[in-house]
């Protein structure tokens, strides 16, 4: 009976473990997966010429410009 509690006791405690070891895989899958679209995205600016990086750019600013009227416009109509 004791051994069987204890082999019992074991092999929850390795249950515990291989659900800790697949929750740190997921995590490492997730993170991998998000540092390849990173350099995807890397990749994709750095075929980029000057000009359409410069238009990127630009495109970036107008989005930034329009948030920023539309921050000033909900804190007016707060």
């Amino acid at each position: 009976m004791t051994t069987f509690i204890k082999a019992e006791e074991q092999n929850y405690s390795l249950f515990n473990y291989v659900n800790s070891l697949n929750s740190d895989i997921d995590m490492i899958d997730e993170q991998n997966k998000k540092i390849g679209e990173e350099i995807q995205h890397h990749l994709k600016l750095q075929g980029m010429s000057d000009v359409e990086k410069l238009q990127a750019r630009d495109n970036l600013l107008k989005e930034i410009e329009e948030y920023k009227a539309n921050n000033v416009e909900k804190e007016a109509q707060i």
